[in-house]
């Protein structure tokens, strides 16, 4: 949802999309992962209460830790 408009979901990840997820989340965890979270879908990402996201890929550093909520990133 981007400014209360709710938008259509799109088929699924292609193969190739998931296979390029797959490698920049090995070399995040590789090179930044010490320093931070790396989490993937499906985890909505919520900014305001007209803005919920669902990224393909979340990395959070640790002092930006308290972000992270039970069900969600605020």
């Amino acid at each position: 949802m981007i400014d209360y408009v709710r938008y259509e979901l799109k088929p699924s990840p292609t193969v190739k999309h998931q296979k390029l997820l797959i490698e920049l989340c090995q070399r995040l965890y590789a090179s930044c992962y010490p320093n931070g979270v790396l989490l993937t879908p499906p985890l909505d990402v919520y900014f305001d209460e007209g803005n919920l996201f669902q990224p393909d890929l979340i990395f959070i550093t640790d002092e930006n830790a308290k972000i992270i909520k039970e069900a969600r990133i605020e």
